[in-house]
């Protein structure tokens, strides 16, 4: 059975560490923007309940990161790509928030991670 990666590895690590990274990052586009919309029919009961499911298993995988980037998208949804460049600026405002907390882990891992660039 194949099934998209947001059902079933919404927020990779495995793959991270699985591939030898010293440091996991993982960018959460989704548990600002959680809405689960009151059911008009059976379809959305089976979406809300993959919703709940698959935040659950973000959840529980965040755990395992260094550091949680999560930018702000309250405003969209995951089929809204309407004004990219916005989208673009949250993460990017996301990111600078992070910047304290990604330079500590840059000065104390003895990794040279830039060599891998």
């Amino acid at each position: 059975l194949l099934v998209d990666g947001g059902l079933s590895n919404n927020l990779p690590y495995f793959p991270l560490k699985d591939m030898g990274a010293d440091v996991a990052v993982g960018v959460d586009v989704i548990s600002n923007s959680e809405r689960y919309p009151y059911p008009k029919s059976y379809a959305d009961v089976v979406a809300n309940s993959l919703r709940i499911l698959m935040a659950h298993s973000r959840r529980k995988i965040r755990e395992n990161f260094d550091v949680i980037i999560e930018p702000d998208l309250k405003e969209y949804t995951a089929s809204n790509f309407s004004n990219i460049e916005k989208l673009i600026e949250a993460g990017y405002n996301a990111t600078k928030a992070s910047a304290e907390e990604l330079n500590l882990i840059a000065k104390t891992r003895k990794k040279a991670w830039w060599k891998f660039m």
